[in-house]
């Protein structure tokens, strides 16, 4: 079974420190790796950032990132950013 990784309810600057604390350690550690984000009710910017983060570290490092139940307020945000792309390819449906 893929390790996973539930997401808190808010995924925003007061909170991405200690989230991005916890998925580097969980990154560092499997080879792959779910982040499950049906809790997410309050995101920004700077949560989404944290998503982009987590791809790119997850891809540099040769190591399998998927999303789960990505809310519509992160597609939202990520289309402004240019970045839902990124984020929609690691998308898994299960």
């Amino acid at each position: 079974m893929q390790p996973s990784l539930s997401l808190p309810t808010a995924l925003n600057t007061e909170t991405v420190t200690a989230i991005w604390r916890e998925l580097r350690n969980k990154l560092k550690t499997s080879k792959e790796l779910t982040l499950d984000l049906q809790g997410v009710t309050d995101a920004d910017s700077a949560g989404v950032a944290l998503l982009v983060a987590a791809i790119s570290d997850a891809k540099a490092n040769s190591k399998t990132l998927q999303i789960q139940n990505i809310p519509k307020l992160i597609l939202d945000i990520a289309r402004i950013g240019g970045v839902d792309d990124m984020i929609c390819s690691c998308e898994n449906s299960d």
